[in-house]
This record gives C-alpha cells, sequence and structure tokens, in this order.
C-alpha cells in the first residue's frame, strides 16, 4: 500500500501485544519489541527480522507446567491462562531463584556439598535462555521429578549449613591438623578417624553428620 516502515512496525506492534504475531531475529523467537524495531528500520539488520504468527498454547500445557513448577520449589506462581503471561512470570521467578542458588554456589564451590548449589544454578540458567515459551513448559513438565530432586537437595543442604557450617568447619579443621596422627590411635578411634574423613568428602552431609558429630566429640577427648 506504498505504507512507511514506521506504520508497518506501528500495526506489527499491536499485532505482538495481542498475541496474533511475534518478531523473530536471526531464528531467536520472541525477540524484544524495541530491539526488533531498532534492527528493522537498519536496512542491514533489516533481512534477519521475521514476523512470525503468534503460537496459541493448549490451557492443558500452561496447567501442567503451573502445577510442574510449584512442585519443584514448593510454592504458587499463580494460574493463568495467558502463555506469555506465566512464560514472564517463570523467567522471573527463574531469575530470582537462581540469584540465590548462585550466592550458595559462590560461597559453598570449594565443599563437595558445593555441587547441588551448581547443580541448581546450572540447571535454572538452561531454562533461564529459553526464548521459545513452548519449550520451556515442556522441559519443566518433563523434567519435574528431577528438577525437584535437585531443587529439594540443595535447599536441605543449604538450610542445614545455616546451623551446622561452623560445626562442620571445626570438623575439617580437626581432621587436616590431626590425620597424619590417626593411625597411632587405637583401632576404634582409627575407625572413627575414617569416620571423619569420609564425611568430608559427602555431597549430602545431612545424612552423616550426627555420626561425625559424635566421632568428632570422641576423639577430642
Amino acid at each position: 500500500f506504498g505504507w512507511k516502515h514506521e506504520a508497518v512496525l506501528d500495526i506489527l506492534v499491536h499485532l505482538v501485544k495481542k498475541k496474533k504475531r511475534e518478531f523473530q531475529y536471526k531464528s531467536q523467537p520472541r525477540y524484544d519489541i524495541v530491539d526488533f524495531i531498532n534492527k528493522a528500520v537498519n536496512s542491514a539488520e533489516r533481512l534477519s527480522c521475521e514476523v512470525i504468527t503468534g503460537e496459541d498454547i493448549d490451557q492443558s500445557v500452561l496447567d501442567n507446567t503451573i502445577q510442574a513448577y510449584n512442585n519443584i520449589f514448593n510454592q504458587s506462581i499463580g494460574t493463568t491462562t495467558d502463555g506469555n503471561d506465566l512464560f514472564k512470570k517463570l523467567q522471573d521467578d527463574i531469575n530470582a531463584q537462581s540469584g540465590d542458588f548462585q550466592n550458595q554456589e559462590a560461597k559453598y564451590r570449594s565443599y563437595p556439598f558445593g555441587v547441588p548449589f551448581s547443580n541448581c544454578t546450572s540447571l535454572l540458567n538452561t531454562w533461564s535462555t529459553k526464548r521459545d515459551p513452548k519449550k520451556l513448559f515442556d522441559e519443566i513438565i518433563e523434567g519435574e521429578e528431577q528438577a525437584k530432586s535437585t531443587v529439594d537437595l540443595a535447599r536441605k543442604i543449604g538450610d542445614f549449613l545455616e546451623r551446622a557450617f561452623a560445626d562442620y568447619k571445626e570438623i575439617k579443621s580437626f581432621v587436616e591438623s590431626n590425620s597424619e596422627n590417626f593411625k597411632e590411635l587405637s583401632k576404634e578411634d582409627q575407625e572413627k578417624g575414617e569416620t571423619l574423613k569420609e564425611f568430608l568428602k559427602e555431597t549430602d552431609i545431612t545424612t552423616k553428620f550426627r555420626h561425625a558429630k559424635k566421632a568428632f566429640e570422641e576423639l577430642k577427648e
């Protein structure tokens, strides 16, 4: 119709906001509106810009995604009938969750029990880079069981460390200072020393802490 590019873009923006169309740049779905416009008005970038039909995601997929995500993180992100709205909610919450696990990963990465925090960070980073809502929803639904196990373990260890990290460091320091002396002890006490050494290799320190603490107290006497 001889319309200027700006007029065409204005119409397309309205269609995108109504979920009828989506912007795509160099095959990256759901490209940001402002960034897309800046690319589209640039003649050198224009051929890399595409407008595609917005995907209508079935309500059952949205419901299953919400149920899986709530189960994984033991929370409620609310209900919605809008796939784009759910996608934004998930991305915002994923970024918040990731920040918490990244802080714990940074604090505990030098310890064996730092692995679960790294696993959570890796999982959430993978989800946060998804630009296609349907692919993100499918990954959450299909990976629900493994993701919940990963998150539950990291949270369990994180909660435990808030109470017992000082005790853990005390046991670790004791072993490092006295490890060579364990062989001079009685057989029973040598076994206690081995208990402490094995404890310090554990990824999930919550399961054997009570036994390690008891052995530590007895060896200190």
